[in-house]
């Protein structure tokens, strides 16, 4: 079910102080909150200073060495950059309640340059598949002369991050939701590679704008749009008492694989704890001793310092410094997916505060939303299963991203 839409509507830059650029979206709403009630269309502007836009234009001109730096891929980068902020903030449940005046402005901060600085240097695309050393389109045309072999249906060809600027193919964290099945060709002159050209897409709604697939961004076809699904409605769905434990386990394995056998991530003070993991509850007591056992053992988790890029920058705090660790090693494509597993798990640690201390009980709305449960909270003991199965698929996001990175290391095919 869609929670939200996302519409692109223009690039906004200030004529009078504050000057400000940025783009501007429209967010309409669909079956929020546990009652599933619509609210109005809302308007975000993600803005920046206009003199932190200059500073980075002038330092990618430089870097680059031209006077005249590429203005369109800096916004670009700024687009990506929105989207992918507006996205996160509705899956939190930041903006579920519609601003004062239906115009809510977002700020991009002085800490939020690296990350714009990388997107314009860095494509994202999920049909890249890394093996080894190597990097495959997984989107190649049958008749690309360059291809390989195929992996179940799709067709691989060699690739590589230059020849991945040079496609076409909107970048995976603004291209429209309704864009399906690209196919991607490489030109090749005497033998050499020299670009990657998008042949062809479906659209899921049918749209003739397709004709142009590399139009389907946000700021390209009017009919651009981002889905955001909804996961308050889903359906519960009972898990074994030890699928939890096991999640643990197995995240612990593919971390020592990753990092070295006798790197051990999950450290418990004690075995009752992780035992408590596995037990049902039926009251209110019985459940907030379950969430004080399962955050005690996200604390045990141990990222010695060698793993951060800068362990003097770091929050204290274990999801902080796997947060750290996991920025630092991944591939950008794989990080979002962790970073948002481990919002999840904060929710989680937020909500034990909730039922040990009354003061933050108001905010339980808000975590309900970001950890996709409804409110009111179904009975003690449904609401225990079904956060052992949002934290057990929270790990297994991280155990994944884990995995695949340990295979690209070891040049193990995934």
């Amino acid at each position: 079910m869609v929670a939200f839409r996302l519409r692109y509507r223009r690039w906004h830059e200030d004529s009078a102080p504050p000057l400000r650029k940025g783009p501007i979206f429209r967010v309409s709403t669909e079956a929020i909150g546990p009652l599933h009630m619509t609210q109005p269309p809302f308007t975000i502007s993600v803005l920046m200073e206009e003199d932190d836009f200059n500073d980075l234009q002038n330092e990618i001109a430089l870097q680059e060495g031209t006077r005249f730096p590429d203005l369109h891929r800096l916004q670009t980068a700024v687009v990506r950059f929105a989207v992918t902020r507006i996205v996160h903030g509705l899956k939190d449940g930041r903006f579920l309640e519609p601003p004062t005046g239906n115009i809510l402005t977002i700020p991009v901060e002085a800490a939020d340059l690296p990350a714009i600085r990388q997107l314009f240097q860095e494509k994202t695309c999920t049909y890249q598949i890394r093996q080894g050393r190597d990097l495959l389109c997984a989107v190649a045309s049958p008749n690309d002369p360059t291809r390989r072999g195929v992996i179940g249906l799709q067709t691989v060809a060699p690739t590589s991050r230059d020849l991945c600027q040079t496609c076409a193919l909107p970048d995976t964290d603004y291209v429209c939701s309704h864009l399906m099945h690209p196919e991607i060709q490489a030109m090749v002159q005497r033998g050499i590679i020299e670009y990657r050209e998008l042949l062809s897409a479906l659209c899921d709604l049918g749209k003739p704008e397709i004709s142009r697939p590399s139009k389907c961004r946000a700021g390209g076809h009017d009919c651009w749009e981002w889905l955001v699904e909804s996961e308050l409605s889903r359906p519960f769905v009972p898990v074994s008492p030890l699928t939890l434990p096991e999640a643990f386990d197995y995240l612990d394995v593919c971390w020592r694989l990753a990092f070295g056998k006798r790197q051990s991530l999950v450290q418990p003070k004690s075995l009752t704890g992780v035992a408590m993991l596995s037990l049902p509850c039926a009251t209110r007591e019985e459940l907030s001793a379950r969430l004080s056992a399962l955050v005690d053992v996200l604390n045990s988790l141990h990222i010695p310092n060698e793993r951060l890029p800068d362990p003097s920058k770091v929050r204290p705090g274990t999801l902080n410094r796997l947060q750290a660790c996991l920025k630092g090693c991944l591939y950008a494509a794989e990080y979002p997916a962790c970073e948002h597993a481990i919002t999840v798990l904060r929710a989680v640690i937020d909500l034990r505060d909730c039922f040990q201390h009354g003061a933050t009980a108001r905010e339980l709305p808000t975590l309900c939303s970001q950890l996709a449960l409804p409110f009111p909270l179904p009975a003690w003991g449904e609401t225990w299963e079904c956060l052992r199965g949002i934290v057990t698929g929270a790990l297994g996001v991280i155990r994944e991203a884990i995995r695949r990175y340990a295979d690209a290391e070891t040049g193990t095919p995934s």
